[in-house]
């Protein structure tokens, strides 16, 4: 598995993660989870993003060694709750294929 955090914002009480992540290859889906300090797991809203780059970088010949696309989107955008000042931990969990990784 490969994963890559591009932007972590926070602003408006919420911590901002864009990032790309993919498992063996394009279409093995890739599932994400949130947890604090303590390992408790958080809510977040999550929406997956078009990363053309990466699967030009990654997978350049995909399209002719297959015969079609890649249809999965490897980009994804994610917000959980946040608060600045307060000493709080995020960890971004991906896990996919044979792998797992931790931000």
């Amino acid at each position: 598995m490969r994963a890559k955090i591009d932007i972590a914002l926070v602003r408006e009480g919420k911590l901002h993660i864009q990032g790309w992540a993919f498992g063996r290859d394009p279409k093995t889906p890739v599932k994400l989870s949130v947890q604090g300090r303590q390992g408790e797991k958080r809510e977040f809203s999550y929406e997956e993003v078009e990363r053309e780059t990466v699967n030009e970088a990654y997978f350049p010949k995909y399209e002719e060694e297959n015969g079609k696309k890649i249809k999965r989107k490897l980009g994804f955008s994610l917000d959980t709750p946040y608060e600045l000042g307060k000493g709080e931990r995020v960890e971004l969990f991906a896990s996919g294929g044979s792998a797992d990784s931790s931000f």
